[in-house]
Parts: structure tokens; C-alpha cells; sequence
């Protein structure tokens, strides 16, 4: 039986637990959910989770299926290529299932089916007939390709590369644009009955569970992720003398002392802080405003809405139906100036070494709006591997999570 070499890249196979290479360890998972693999294992870095070699001779089988959750609404599945130049890329784009690829055929991009960035489990399965690549998902015909690929009884058969949760290749590459990184699982995969060598891999750092149960948020585990305030800013700003900082997010989190948001200046100096304690919230500002609301009684996991507003002349906060403000002695100056300044930085869960302040937080913040817009942590100046752009843990999901209900 001939395959397309585009379905090949669709449906190779992962490397099975207990594989005695090191980097094999990136697919195993520790804590969590012990039949998934997380593919948003490292943030920065353009090579892919892992990638694996196959010989195309040993193929047998026409159909492949596994299971895939996540709450990144964009990013690679897996990609492949041959050494002829041929790729191929299964991913997301706004939540729905795209496939990009390239060969001597075509060069096509096709998206289907209903969104995927809901945090639930579904089932891919994919086959080949003749010179179509079929695609379902969770159980119905979700897209057809036809005439994509040449059968590869015409070519010799190569070696081909498989990379799941990420891209081979820079993303200039790409017929449309997709950002490379994938903050997603992978589980219960049936890969053409093959077992395969682990050959190459870039880790990173440790690898990352995924956890049994998804919830909307960012999961923080002690690191920090940081942006550009200029790059923050509405356009047009604000006219003169009615400038103002307005920011709203969800915290879910056990009792702790750690750092929320914080944002400094060009001497990396804080200039506003936004920190938890065990029994309150509190907001301090440089020039001497400072407020406190304490944390609802019973439970240690603060899940009411959080607002923090300063203007020209005032400080306020609001947890929950709790509010409280001060006025300011002098304008916000310094943290006007940092705000719209290039060197000014918005810190989220963690500050960096040289500057002093709460130590790290641990926990959920969800639904987070910097001036009215939705912040999204793909687009951090920089992140640390420590944090879950796309989904927190539910009731037990991890050992750091609240308990609460």
C-alpha cells in the first residue's frame, strides 16, 4: 500500500514510555495526568518539544489517533519534513485544527472543524485513501484533502522527521504565519503500529505535567513573565492630565506571601506592586500610596475579581465587592514615566533578581486586562518555564494548587 508522504507526517508516532534516552523523559509524566505528555515543555526557544527519526520502509499501517487538550488558541501540534524539502504542520489558529504543507504537489493551508481551545480532551484520528488525507475529530469527518501528495511507491522512501509541539524550521517558512510555541497535551496515541528510536530532543529544563483536570488562567509555579509597558499602551494615549493605569484579573491561590504584578522603572526600581499575604491583598505605589483589602474569611484562596486602578490624583483596589481608595499627595509621576517609557516593565508573578520585593507567587491568575485588553502571555518579552500560559489545575490537579472549591 502507498501512503502520501504528507499523511506519513501526519501520523508518526511518539516515543513510548520508558525509552532509556534522557531526553525521552520529556514524555513522560511525572505528576498530573500519568497517561499525557505536555508539548508546552520550554518558552523561548524556536526547536520543538522533541524530534523523532523514522524509516518510511517500515510503515504498514494507513491510520493514526490520539488524543489532544489545550486552552492555547494558536500554535503547532507537531510539524514534519523529509530531506527533499516536503513539510507538513497540524496545529491551531484562533482554536481551530489548520494543516499547512509544501510538497512537489502542492502548497496548501486549510483550517476546519469547531474550536479545540476549550481545556477538554478530543480525539483525532487520521487515514490515507489513495491520494486523500482524511482528518476526524471525535469521531466525525471534520476535513478531506485530495490530490496533496504523490504515492511514495514513485520516490525513494527517506527518512522523515516528526516533531511534536513545535516547528522544525523558523516560522518564516510557513504559508501563514502561526506562533511556534504550544501550551497543550498529548495522550492515548495509536501511531501506524510503530515503535520508534528517540533521536533527538531539546529539553530545556524538567518536563512539566499535565494536569488532570484543566481550568482558564496561567498557572504560576514560582516564575515570572515580563512586557514592555510602552508596548502596553493605548493609541493614541491619553490626553494630558488624564492619564491612568487600569488593570483587572482573577487570582486563585493557597495562603502565601508572593508577588502578583509588579512594574519598574529603568534602574529596574519598583515603582508599583500588587502583592498577596495570608490574610490580605495590598497595593503599594512608590510615592506613598498604599492600600489593603484582607483575603474572604474561611477560605485561603482569594477567587473574587481583583481591580487596581491609579489616576492623576487617586489610588484605589477592589476585591471582590470590596473596595477601597486614597488620594495621592503628588501625581504618579514616576510610574507615569515608566509606564510609557521603552525601559519600563511589567512584571507578572515574580520579580527579576535585582530588584527588591515580595518573593515569587504560586497560583492561578486568570482573565488578566491591562487597560482594558486582554494580556496574553505568549506575547512576554520574556517567561520563565515555571508558568502554564494556557490553563491552572483544578481541585487536585497539582500539589501547588488551591483546594478550594
Amino acid at each position: 500500500m502507498a501512503l502520501p508522504a504528507t499523511l506519513l507526517l501526519l501520523l508518526l508516532p511518539l516515543p513510548v514510555a520508558g525509552d532509556p534516552s534522557q531526553d525521552a523523559l520529556l514524555f513522560q509524566a511525572p505528576q498530573g495526568d500519568p497517561e499525557a505528555v505536555n508539548l508546552g515543555v520550554r518558552w523561548g526557544s524556536l526547536t520543538p518539544t522533541g524530534v523523532i527519526h523514522i524509516d518510511l520502509s517500515t510503515v504498514t499501517s494507513a491510520t493514526s489517533s490520539f488524543e489532544f487538550r489545550t486552552r492555547d488558541a494558536e500554535g503547532p501540534i507537531f510539524s514534519g519534513d523529509t530531506g527533499g524539502g516536503d513539510w507538513f504542520v497540524l496545529g491551531l489558529r484562533r482554536g481551530q485544527l489548520e494543516v499547512q504543507l509544501q510538497n512537489s504537489v502542492t502548497n496548501l493551508s486549510a483550517a476546519a472543524g469547531p474550536r479545540l481551545d476549550d481545556g477538554r480532551w478530543h480525539r483525532l484520528s487520521v487515514s490515507s485513501e489513495g491520494h486523500a488525507v482524511l482528518l476526524e475529530l471525535d469521531g466525525a469527518p471534520a476535513l478531506t484533502l485530495r490530490h496533496v501528495a504523490a504515492p511514495l511507491a514513485r520516490h525513494p522512501l527517506p527518512t522523515m522527521r516528526i516533531a511534536p509541539g513545535g516547528l522544525l524550521w523558523p516560522p518564516t517558512r510557513l504559508l501563514d504565519p502561526l506562533d511556534p510555541a504550544m501550551d497543550g497535551c498529548m495522550r492515548r496515541w495509536d501511531w501506524l503500529n510503530q515503535t520508534v528510536a528517540w533521536g533527538q530532543g531539546s529539553s530545556g529544563g524538567p518536563p512539566k505535567p499535565c494536569f488532570r483536570t484543566l481550568l482558564p488562567g496561567s498557572f504560576f509555579a514560582g516564575g515570572g513573565a515580563i512586557f514592555t509597558t510602552a508596548d502596553l499602551v493605548p493609541d493614541p494615549p491619553a490626553p494630558e492630565g488624564g492619564w491612568e493605569l487600569v488593570v483587572e484579573l482573577g487570582v486563585r491561590a493557597p495562603s502565601q506571601t508572593g508577588l502578583i504584578l509588579a512594574i519598574t522603572d529603568a534602574n529596574t526600581s519598583l515603582v508599583l506592586s500588587l502583592s498577596l499575604t495570608p490574610t490580605a491583598l495590598t497595593l503599594r505605589l512608590d510615592q506613598g500610596g498604599q492600600l489593603s483589602l484582607p483575603l474572604p474569611p474561611g477560605c485561603p484562596c482569594p477567587v473574587d475579581a481583583v481591580g487596581l486602578h491609579v489616576g492623576p490624583a487617586s489610588l484605589s483596589l477592589r476585591l471582590g465587592a470590596q473596595h477601597t481608595c486614597t488620594p495621592l499627595a503628588a501625581p504618579a509621576l514616576r510610574l507615569r514615566t515608566a509606564w510609557t517609557s521603552p525601559h519600563g516593565r511589567l512584571h507578572l508573578g515574580a520579580l527579576p533578581e535585582a530588584a527588591e520585593g515580595p518573593g515569587p507567587f504560586q497560583g492561578c491568575l486568570h482573565g488578566l486586562q491591562v487597560q482594558g485588553q486582554e494580556l496574553d502571555l505568549d506575547a512576554a518579552l520574556a517567561k520563565s518555564n515555571a508558568i502554564w500560559s494556557h490553563g491552572c489545575p483544578g481541585n487536585g490537579g497539582h500539589r501547588v494548587g488551591c483546594t478550594c472549591p
